[in-house]
């Protein structure tokens, strides 16, 4: 219940239950109003109503528009720790200096001013204590009600810093487990990686054993024809030697030469093979004389063509000298020209043809034979692929490989130029240096 008083001095002050039915009780049994009851008491005309209001469990005062003090309560004293005698008459501002720099000040002149209720909690440092005020103003003065919240106040002090400590620390468990689940997710993916790679790496053992069993049996078929024919004419040239004539025995005797040129040339493919799977080749250069060579190598190569096949030789340049490994551009070439012969089963010519420039040399190996479908070019360079149209030619698959590690060694380039059953014609480029070029460059510096 409140009880509004509408004497000049204090208007609409909440008291408590009790005091308020004892204030109308009173002005009953006086025949007053509430308000002339407590004008009376303020101008000190009753002393009943004075215990009424020292009832009062809150503390309040009353002050006039020039700020005086008008009425303290005792609980007023208590909490401004300041005599009543020492208030009455003086100027709050005067009393209490430094309240006029503080939100007190503002407060109760707004509310003057406006003449609207001030609510608000404000800390007097002097005081050490922050108090709830609640400031009712009339047209001639106001009225202050307030109370001591310090505790309450201490209290939500308190609990916003364990909030908000409780916050920093849920911010910092949020981000340790935000870290701890990276981690983890970073263990899981790595734990995943090691897992594909180890399959990986399974899949290239389990395929390696399959390349191996391949190539054995593979090699094992190619070393077996060509050591058959040398069987056979070894056989013959001791059994019939004397029976043949001196032509025969020639021609057995270069049979027995290229087979043994073929084994060498399938040996050397073989390691280079397996050298490049295990650690890679090299080039190792030396200036060679790249005419006589060609020929020396065409030569080995016709013993192996036999008398079905003849190679044909073009050189096209004027330089002779280029630095060169001899033994890989060896077997890259005879591996095109040995293609070139397996893959004519019906003979005729073989064409090597050479052009020479300053950092090049290209070679073009061609044929008559069965050529090379279309759909297999792509694949011609993977380990141990031969075209589908070979039927029951021998071969490993190994040589294209061969090639074309070779030939990327010297950053070079193969063109396949293929007419199924009409012919084909490999063409390299590799890039080389010439010593001719070097040594001519060299005389017309002296020069």
């Amino acid at each position: 219940m409140t009880v509004s008083v509408g004497v000049p001095i204090m208007t609409k002050i909440t008291l408590s239950s009790d005091v308020q039915e004892r204030l109308l009780a009173i002005s009953q049994e006086k025949g007053i109003s509430v308000d002339e009851l407590v004008l009376s008491f303020l101008e000190g005309k009753t002393s009943t109503e004075y215990d009424i209001f020292e009832r009062i469990t809150d503390a309040f005062f009353a002050l006039d528009l020039e700020w005086h003090f008008l009425y303290l309560n005792s609980e007023a004293e208590t909490l401004l720790q300041q005599n009543r005698a020492d208030l009455l008459g003086k100027n709050v501002w005067d009393v209490f200096p430094p309240a006029k720099s503080t939100n007190f000040y503002y407060q109760y002149h707004q509310a003057i001013q406006t003449q609207t209720p001030a609510i608000f909690v404000e800390y007097y440092e002097p005081l050490e204590t922050w108090f709830e005020v609640h400031a009712y103003p009339s047209e001639t003065g106001l009225s202050i009600y307030f109370r001591d919240v310090t505790l309450r106040k201490n209290l939500e002090l308190a609990l916003q810093n364990a909030l908000f400590e409780l916050e920093l620390r849920v911010k910092e468990r949020t981000l340790a487990l935000q870290m701890t689940n990276d981690l983890l997710h970073k263990e899981v993916s790595a734990r995943k990686r090691a897992e594909e790679d180890l399959q990986i790496a399974l899949n290239a053992e389990r395929q390696l054993g399959q390349l191996r069993t391949l190539f054995v049996s593979m090699v094992s078929h190619e070393f077996r024809t060509p050591l058959a024919a040398i069987r056979t004419s070894t056989d013959l040239l001791k059994n019939y030697s004397q029976r043949m004539t001196d032509i025969q025995r020639s021609r057995h005797i270069e049979k027995i030469q290229g087979q043994v040129a073929h084994l060498n040339n399938l040996i050397e493919t073989t390691l280079l093979f397996s050298k490049s799977q295990l650690k890679g080749l090299e080039l190792h250069f030396e200036e060679v004389d790249i005419k006589d060579f060609l020929i020396r190598l065409i030569q080995d190569m016709q013993a192996v063509a036999g008398e079905k096949h003849f190679i044909r030789f073009q050189f096209d340049g004027e330089l002779f000298r280029y630095h060169i490994d001899r033994q890989l551009t060896y077997i890259l070439i005879a591996n095109l020209i040995t293609n070139a012969i397996k893959y004519s089963p019906k003979g005729g010519d073989v064409w090597v043809r050479v052009k020479c420039g300053d950092n090049t040399l290209q070679f073009a190996v061609q044929d008559s034979g069965i050529g090379i479908p279309p759909d297999d070019l792509s694949r011609l360079y993977n380990d141990f692929y031969r075209a589908t149209n070979v039927g029951s030619i021998s071969g490993t698959g190994l040589g294209l490989k061969l090639v074309k590690s070779i030939v990327d060694l010297y950053h070079g380039t193969i063109e396949i130029d293929s007419l199924l059953d009409i012919g084909t014609t490999f063409t390299i480029k590799l890039l080389v240096c010439s010593g001719d070029a070097e040594q001519k460059t060299a005389q017309g510096r002296i020069s």
